[in-house]
This record gives structure tokens, C-alpha cells and sequence, in this order.
């Protein structure tokens, strides 16, 4: 009798992964598992491990964009220290909306080695 490839099913999956909901259900082996990409931000291929049968999957293969910051809009400080070169948005701190603004700051990157849009800080009225 032949190998057989393991079976099993996924789990949660780690930031930067999305799931269509429909071609990876129960314990299937993992050429089979279809509807897996890399979210928003996030670029590579996905790739799936099984170690036993009826065990979960193990997701790698995506990885975050790195972008740097650029010129602040009005209502954003930056502390000069903790978001320096091209890092991943996760990784960069030191941001906060200036007196007379409030709100929590965000950072997108649409693609590798760009820049940071920044936002998330309002004037108050």
C-alpha cells in the first residue's frame, strides 16, 4: 500500500490571513485546502503544514508590508524613535494626535517599502 498525505483542519488563523469560509472544512490534507490568501497589507503565498493526521494546520507565508514614515499631517507628533526606516506597521509606536486633537492614531500600508498613511486624529470642536 502507498503514503497517504495527513489530514487535518484549521484552526484560528494568525493576523494576515483570510479565509473564504467554504473550500478547507473538517480534516482534509492541505493540496486540498483551497480559500486561503494573505489579507489587506500583507503580501506572499500561502503555505500549509500538517505534522499528524487529524491535527491543524500549521499557516505561514504571508508577511507584513514595511513602510516608513513620512511627512505627519496636522494633529500627529511623533517621538523620533520608535518608527525609524521601513518597519511594519504593528512595530511602530510613538505616535499620538497633538493638543487640540484626540482620537487613536492608525497606520496603513498598501505596499512593501512605501509610505505610512496616517490617521485616526480629529480637531476638536
Amino acid at each position: 500500500s502507498g503514503c497517504s498525505a495527513y489530514t487535518c483542519r484549521l484552526s484560528s488563523l494568525p493576523s494576515g490571513y483570510s479565509y473564504d469560509g467554504y473550500s478547507c472544512s473538517g480534516y482534509v490534507t492541505a493540496s486540498s485546502c483551497g480559500g486561503l490568501s494573505c489579507t489587506s497589507g500583507y503580501s506572499g503565498s500561502v503555505s500549509l503544514a500538517c505534522s499528524s493526521s487529524y491535527g491543524t494546520f500549521t499557516v505561514s507565508g504571508c508577511s507584513a508590508y514595511t513602510c516608513r514614515l513620512s511627512s505627519l499631517p496636522s494633529g500627529y507628533s511623533y517621538d523620533g524613535y520608535s518608527c525609524s526606516g521601513y518597519v511594519t506597521a504593528s512595530s511602530c509606536g510613538g505616535l499620538s494626535c497633538t493638543s487640540g486633537y484626540s482620537g487613536s492614531v492608525s497606520l496603513a500600508c498598501s505596499s512593501s517599502y512605501g509610505t505610512f498613511t496616517v490617521s485616526g486624529c480629529s480637531a476638536y470642536t
